[in-house]
């Protein structure tokens, strides 16, 4: 469920292969080809049935980065997801039209979401200073 989908109609996500050693788009029609004989539900659930929603997510985030050691765990959630992926966008030089459209952002609400490397501002003096 979305905010940007009040009536609940869903939304197609086109996901690529990658060509890395990542292969999402493989293991998702595998599962689909596992599943075929079911009927259609959301595409992630557990294997009681559950299915996977942004509350369960964040625990289970949250449950990792507490056995990482990872303190302050509370600041991630979910959500974190969508920060994560404008920033790594952004870093990968993907335009801004294309990071909208993929976190399916209808404002340009997105640009808060992106967080500048520090390594990146450190170089603004030296560009600045050899223009």
């Amino acid at each position: 469920a979305s905010k940007t989908d009040p009536f609940r109609r869903g939304q197609d996500i086109t996901i690529g292969a990658s060509g890395s050693s990542v292969r999402v788009v493989r293991a998702y029609r595998r599962y689909k080809n596992i599943t075929a004989q079911q009927p259609m539900g959301p595409a992630f659930q557990f294997a009681d049935g559950c299915y996977l929603t942004r509350q369960k997510l964040t625990h289970i985030l949250q449950q990792l980065l507490a056995q990482s050691g990872q303190p302050n765990i509370t600041q991630y959630t979910s959500h974190s997801f969508r920060s994560g992926a404008a920033t790594t966008a952004a870093a990968g030089n993907i335009p801004d039209w294309l990071i909208k459209c993929l976190g399916r952002w209808r404002s340009d609400a997105y640009q808060v979401y992106i967080q500048t490397p520090t390594t990146t501002l450190e170089r603004i003096p030296g560009l600045l200073v050899h223009q």
